[in-house]
């Protein structure tokens, strides 16, 4: 099964190629000359990124969508109530779709009044019966604290390539609104760590040599720490990708120097991620990631805050009006806690190296606008990007938290996506402190906590589109029942469910239609 990503996109004509401008940076796009006059025939364009699961991979195809003029229709009360049934309130559906281009659903054909959504999933909606049957994109908007369905036919799909990133000072002529701001769309972080460690091994040092042996340590990040339980078992049931190939690092790129000089620039493989201490250190990086100048002073620690100081300073040296003599000092004191030697910055003073690294922290960052109290539920999101055989990836965590106002009993869960070659993984862990009196925390003594732990009870359930994936995850469910066992927790149950996973974790993708209706 394949699972669909919708991206708002804005494409600009320059001579005679036609550049699309995603998250912040221009890739060229070839497209034939009778496509190209529909370009400027189009109201919007999103990108449709199609995954779907083959032999030992996961393939991506890319379409263009060309869409006409949005109509505007009241949210239909089966809509909220659907909502309401799967626990959105609609004051969370007004959240979700206040940004511009509002709460995206998969694309769906209207076939006489009902909506056939890619993922199979129908929606009976009377009041787009009069509408030309075919193919739209639907969203969610809201306007003056009013929810609106918005359906937009779909004038053309073109399959398409992203070539590499460009950089153009031409004039060029735009055939679309602007598109939203760079955070505020997930981008793919795979592909910009690619962008990003493709463009530093394509850098030479060779002309700072001198200067570079003088500062660069002499030991390498470790890269081959020992096997754990969490690693064996992704890799087993999902085949965490084995085939890729690796960044290769010549002697003299700029690469190759920056990992010396600063290890935590590369993500942390995900066995050591298993690590307690290691995984919490990185998720209160990801929470911080150095935003605030008087942390500059610190050695960052972790793999995001590496990346955010980095990306800080090629930013700061850059700013085109005269900068006071307070903000060069603290650009100054923070190249010198990252160790970085004039020449490094001067190679890293383009657009291939800053665009990446804006879109990795814009990507962090929206993690973090999404956490915050709903409904009196507490949600955190995050992500936390990682190496698994120098392939670069991220896997995405939500934890919601909520307590029972009538016997003070608290309710957890844990969602963690993973994307294997297999396919797209959701983990959910649910956890309850049944059992657990306020008695026996209140006393808070050794012996209390000692015979009181057994009460926390989970339950864990695997979702994915692949059932050769889930065969193996029950195989393996023995082996993960008995480890969390020993862990001094009680587990009431492993599941497996076979079900399209959603792009993303953070709110607003595709929940509404997650069930049949």
């Amino acid at each position: 099964m394949q699972s669909n990503s919708l991206l708002p996109v804005e494409l600009t004509v320059a001579k005679e190629a036609v550049l699309l401008q995603l998250a912040g940076q221009a890739y060229s796009i070839k497209i034939n000359p009778m496509a190209k006059k529909q370009l400027a025939n189009a109201h919007s364009y999103l990108l449709n990124i199609i995954q779907q699961p083959v032999i030992a991979s996961y393939y991506k195809q890319i379409h263009l969508l060309l869409l006409g003029q949005s109509l505007l229709f009241p949210l239909p009360e089966s809509i909220v109530s659907l909502a309401a049934t799967n626990g959105i309130s609609q004051k969370k559906l007004l959240k979700v779709s206040k940004n511009k281009m509002g709460y995206l659903l998969p694309t769906a054909d209207n076939i006489g009044g009902v909506l056939q959504f890619t993922n199979g999933q129908t929606l009976p909606l009377p009041i787009l019966s009069k509408l030309a049957d075919g193919p739209y994109s639907v969203a969610i908007t809201a306007k003056n604290q009013q929810l609106r369905l918005q359906v937009t036919p779909i004038q053309t799909s073109i399959p398409i390539n992203l070539g590499a990133p460009v950089t153009t000072s031409e004039p060029v002529l735009a055939v679309t609104t602007p598109m939203p701001a760079a955070d505020t769309v997930k981008t793919d972080a795979s592909v910009n760590y690619k962008l990003l460690f493709q463009a530093l091994n394509t850098l030479s040092t060779t002309n700072a040599k001198s200067t570079l042996e003088q500062q660069l340590p002499n030991a390498d990040k470790a890269s081959s720490p020992q096997p754990h339980f969490l690693m064996d078992a992704l890799t087993k049931a999902g085949g965490l990708p084995p085939n890729s190939q690796p960044n290769k690092s010549f002697p003299s790129s700029l690469a190759s120097a920056l990992f010396k000089l600063m290890p935590n620039l590369s993500p942390n493989t995900l066995s050591s991620l298993s690590e307690p201490k290691l995984l919490r250190q990185e998720l209160l990086g990801a929470m911080s990631h150095n935003i605030d100048p008087s942390t500059w002073s610190s050695n960052p620690n972790t793999h995001i805050s590496t990346v955010s100081l980095l990306c800080q300073l090629l930013i700061g040296r850059r700013v085109s009006h005269q900068p006071s003599v307070d903000f060069t000092a603290k650009i100054a004191q923070l190249q010198a806690t990252l160790g970085l030697p004039d020449q490094f910055l001067a190679l890293m003073d383009n657009e291939r190296i800053t665009q990446p690294l804006k879109a990795l922290i814009n990507n962090v960052s929206l993690y973090q606008q999404h956490s915050g109290a709903v409904d009196g539920v507490n949600h955190w999101y995050f992500t936390i990007p990682y190496s698994v055989n120098h392939y670069q990836e991220q896997f995405e965590g939500h934890i919601e938290q909520q307590k029972n106002q009538t016997n003070g009993e608290q309710t957890w869960k844990l969602r963690l996506k993973f994307n294997l070659s297999s396919g797209p993984l959701l983990v959910t862990v649910s956890a309850n402190t049944a059992g657990i009196t306020a008695r026996a925390l209140a006393r808070n003594t050794n012996e209390a906590k000692h015979r009181d732990n057994n009460a926390l009870q989970l339950a864990v359930n695997f979702t994915s589109d692949n059932q050769e994936l889930l065969t193996k995850i029950n195989m393996l469910s023995p082996s993960l029942s008995k480890k969390i066992t020993q862990l001094g927790l009680s587990i009431t149950a492993v599941n497996t469910q076979l079900q399209a996973v959603a792009a993303t974790l953070l709110p607003g993708d595709h929940y509404l239609i997650k069930v049949n209706v």
